[in-house]
């Protein structure tokens, strides 16, 4: 992913430092007006720096100097349900929450969805 859409100019990776330490990341996709956060992730490391707040301020920063009007957090929720420091560090930086359909597999090949349907279960219990 990080190859093909970056070769393309859809997709770059943000990285906020302190003293030469990578604190905080992420990977963002442009497309349609839109910036999309999609992944992340921020050390535990010199917490009292912020550097998930300066890192997401210089990529919206970044969005409109490029002319993107929209900057979509991929939603206030986890794969474990809300996790509520999470969700109000995207809901300090204002904006408005929409909610769309949630994603639907629509499996080609029956048997090897049967097989990841079955994996992914398997996965969940442990």
């Amino acid at each position: 992913m990080v190859q093909n859409l970056g070769e393309a100019n859809l997709l770059k990776v943000y990285g906020a430092y302190y003293q030469e330490e990578l604190l905080a990341s992420a990977i963002i996709i442009d497309y349609g007006g839109t910036r999309t956060y999609l992944f992340g992730g921020s050390s535990a490391e010199h917490r009292n720096v912020m550097a998930p707040y300066a890192l997401h301020w210089q990529i919206i920063t970044d969005a409109k100097h490029n002319g993107f009007n929209k900057y979509d957090w991929w939603g206030l929720e986890t794969s474990r349900g809300k996790v509520e420091g999470f969700a109000q560090f995207k809901i300090r930086f204002g904006g408005q929450e929409i909610s769309y359909p949630n994603a639907v597999d629509i499996p080609t090949n029956k048997i090897w969805y049967l097989i990841y349907a079955f994996l992914r279960k398997l996965n969940s219990y442990t």
